[in-house]
């Protein structure tokens, strides 16, 4: 018989200890039991999430500065600050992408800062992060003093309450809480709702994400005035499909009732890019998503051809478009593509690393040309501060080391959004890119980060 000596010799057998101990209290617990160890559980849970609320509120109002005799010194700012690099200092130790922190902090900040009684729920372990969340992004632009009367009335509904009828209600839901803000707003600051409506249609658009294998996710903010004049149609459209039986379910219908009006009005043309390896200097293409053509085209078409006309015509394949990552497309339909003389773009890119490769250009200017601009695009694909995927479009082409000093060169040059192009300039903030394209961070705690380029070649 193996003893506690024994287990603790072998950490394997010291576990499956632990799990048979952990099976043996779970089997004999009751009902009433399990629902209370999962009801402290939730208390627990919410009374951390307000403690992570008060550190995120801390390290957010606390911003480096750099001093006339070139030291940097460390300033904590009033409450309700929040410094620039925030998330991106904190979004690692969250274990949270860089926007999914930058909201927390908001939150936080403004919970920690305006909302004593939301606060005060967390804290007792009736609130949790979710709804304390809500409340903060409700509240939006409003001011401090607005802030803390819609807070007050608020009290009421942040904790248990007994009915007069009997029984016993807990904190809100998250969506009859997001209303009641609102009317609590409305009762508040009545004279703010227009305002607020006008900021809210500022905030109107529409986003795409590849959200799983062969299929995209589209999140389209529309006015109300222009929804309630579309979704009827849009509606009616559904239900004809649903009852044709084209579709499973009525969202399914409406999904593909807004594609088909979509594509009866849209007409687009778009420009496959096909990898091939090379060994030598690439010569870029005049824009990674153009129909300019690298090398010869027929022969890139031609085997196409020969490999398409071996697969099933519902067969997906993976082509690339505009945007670097892969996408799934039926096998007839790249077919029609290619048959109509659709642009057949040819991306040259390194066969050992993916990678765009270096063109060997070097510019006097400041600015780089069209060229070397879609070679740095192609190289990076996006923001290249580790984690964000702000969309290479919407960046600036930042020299790594400033210019004159650094050259406008392909290894000189990154592509980051507006938010980490001022981060790259804060005190204490390094980085280095090296010759295959890796972009290596340090942040102001001596924490390294890596961010790699687009690798281009085929998966598998």
């Amino acid at each position: 018989m193996l003893g506690a000596a024994g287990i603790g010799a072998d950490p394997a057998l010291l576990a499956a200890a632990v799990e048979a101990a952990r099976e043996q209290v779970f089997a004999a617990a009751s009902d009433e039991q399990i629902l209370s160890a999962l009801e402290s559980v939730r208390v627990l849970m919410n009374q951390a999430s307000a403690l992570q609320f008060r550190l995120l509120a801390e390290v957010a109002r606390r911003e480096d500065v750099r001093c006339e005799d070139g030291t940097v010194e460390q300033r904590r700012r009033a409450p309700g600050f929040i410094a620039i690099d925030a998330a991106s200092l904190v979004c690692e130790a969250l274990g949270v992408s860089e926007a999914v922190a930058g909201a927390r902090i908001e939150a936080a900040t403004r919970v920690v800062t305006e909302l004593p009684s939301v606060l005060a729920g967390m804290e007792s372990g009736e609130v949790d992060a979710w709804r304390a969340q809500v409340v903060a992004s409700e509240l939006g632009e409003s001011s401090s003093e607005v802030a803390r009367a819609v807070d007050s009335r608020l009290a009421p509904y942040l904790s248990p309450r007994e009915l007069r009828h009997g029984g016993r209600v807990g904190v809100e839901l998250p969506g009859p809480l997001r209303r009641r803000v609102r009317s609590l707003l409305v009762a508040c600051d009545g004279q703010g709702e227009a305002g607020r409506a006008e900021r809210a249609r500022c905030r109107r658009g529409l986003q795409r994400w590849a959200s799983e294998p062969g299929m995209d996710t589209w999140l389209w903010r529309v006015p109300q005035g222009d929804a309630e004049r579309l979704w009827p149609g849009i509606d009616a459209r559904a239900r004809e499909l649903r009852e044709a039986g084209s579709a499973d379910t009525l969202e399914q219908a409406r999904g593909d009732a807004l594609a088909e009006a979509l594509g009866a009005a849209i007409t687009t043309t778009v420009s496959i890019v096909v990898t091939v390896p090379t060994s030598g200097p690439a010569t870029p293409l005049g824009d990674p998503g153009s129909a300019t053509a690298i090398g010869d085209r027929e022969p890139i078409a031609r085997r196409l051809d020969l490999a398409l006309a071996e697969l099933p015509p519902d067969r997906h394949v993976l082509v690339r478009t505009q945007r670097p990552d892969p996408v799934a497309v039926p096998a007839q339909w790249l077919r029609q593509h290619i048959a109509s003389g659709a642009p057949v773009a040819v991306l040259p890119v390194d066969a050992q690393t993916g990678a765009w490769p270096d063109p060997g250009r070097t510019q006097a200017a400041y600015r780089p040309g069209a060229m070397l601009r879609a070679a740095v695009h192609a190289r990076d694909g996006h923001c290249r501060f580790p984690g964000c995927s702000v969309a290479v479009r919407y960046t600036d082409l930042d020299h790594v080391r400033p210019w004159p000093e650094g050259p406008t060169a392909y290894g000189n040059l990154i592509a980051l959004c507006r938010r980490h192009h001022r981060v790259k300039q804060l005190p204490r903030w390094g980085l280095t890119l090296r010759p295959d394209g890796v972009a290596m961070w340090t942040d102001p705690l001596g924490r390294r980060r890596v961010s790699l380029p687009v690798d281009y070649r085929e998966p598998g």
